[in-house]
């Protein structure tokens, strides 16, 4: 015997015989979700109608209107200015959390601009973090030479990168390699 054996001995023929309260009850709690359901989609409805409204404007389009042609009705349908791409670019950063990053790797691309093309040929950055500038020399004189112009070279950051982005410079000697940049956004001049 299956559970939905309808025959008037079985147990399952309450269930469903119509009018049973077993099969009442699954009704009511259909109905219930479907009155759910055409509520919000009720309430969906009406918020778009209230948003449609809020841009519809009766009056002629102008020269600062942004329109294009309907294809069902052959109307003109005011569109919303578009946004400037660096906009739209500064949104997706912001979203991604690279803001910091791509604020701290103005250094790398305007190294020459910081210390000066002379100086530039013989040190390079090579990491950033907190505030602290790691610099590598060619060698020792040019480490001196750094130290020596290391006021300036804080100034020049803050004016050129932003305040507060470099705070302190630390100096290393070793090989420069021209490719310790936080990505490949190392400016060859």
């Amino acid at each position: 015997m299956s559970l939905d054996d309808p025959r008037p001995g079985s147990r399952n023929a309450r269930r469903s015989r119509p009018g049973s309260v077993v099969s009442d009850r699954r009704a009511s709690a259909t109905d219930r979700d479907n009155q759910v359901y055409a509520r919000k989609r009720a309430a969906l409805a009406k918020r778009r109608r209230a948003l449609d409204r809020q841009d519809f404007d009766p009056g002629p389009p102008n020269d600062d209107d942004w329109t294009m042609g309907d294809d069902v009705t052959d109307q003109l349908v005011r569109l919303r200015a578009p946004e400037q791409v660096q906009q739209l670019i500064d949104g997706f950063v912001q979203r991604k959390g690279w803001s910091s990053q791509l604020h701290n790797a103005a250094v790398w691309t305007n190294w020459h601009q910081i210390v000066g093309p002379e100086l530039a040929q013989r040190c390079e950055p090579v990491r950033l973090k907190n505030g602290n500038l790691q610099v590598r020399a060619e060698n020792q004189m040019w480490a001196t030479q750094l130290q020596y112009f290391q006021t300036t070279v804080l100034q020049r950051c803050s004016d050129i990168v932003g305040p507060n982005t470099v705070r302190r410079i630390s100096i290393i000697v070793g090989n420069i390699t021209r490719e310790s940049s936080p990505g490949d956004g190392y400016a060859h001049h």
